[in-house]
């Protein structure tokens, strides 16, 4: 189903001119950096209550940064010749080892210096 997305953005690109020169690359991850910012000024330095129902309020911006997001992402897989699904795979099983559950239900989350605990 990844690999699906990762296709059509190619195509999309591809029909826009757009070839897959990675020499933006750093472009692109700025962006999507850009993007989360954007996020997270709609949630900045609001407690974790008020965000939910500010989230619930600004949906549609989520939303957009989701969608905004997947796409950049995709596109860099693509121009970078990376299987995304494999990769996300990769992490999953990564993120097992380093973050097992019985452990996480303790502990929260998964910051060593905040009392927490990653094995990397």
């Amino acid at each position: 189903m990844m690999k699906n997305f990762q296709e059509e953005i190619g195509k999309f690109n591809l029909e826009r001119g757009w070839n897959k020169d990675s020499r933006f690359i750093k472009d692109f991850l700025l962006n999507l950096c850009e993007e989360a910012t954007e996020a997270w000024t709609v949630i900045k330095w609001i407690d974790e209550e008020k965000q939910k129902e500010v989230i619930k309020e600004h949906v549609d911006k989520f939303e957009d940064f989701v969608g905004d997001s997947l796409y950049l992402i995709f596109k860099i897989a693509w121009l970078l010749d990376i299987d995304s699904e494999q990769a996300l795979k990769n992490t999953l099983e990564e993120y097992e080892k380093r973050f097992p559950a019985d452990k996480m239900k303790e502990v929260k989350h998964g910051n060593p210096l905040a009392g927490g605990i990653d094995n990397k």
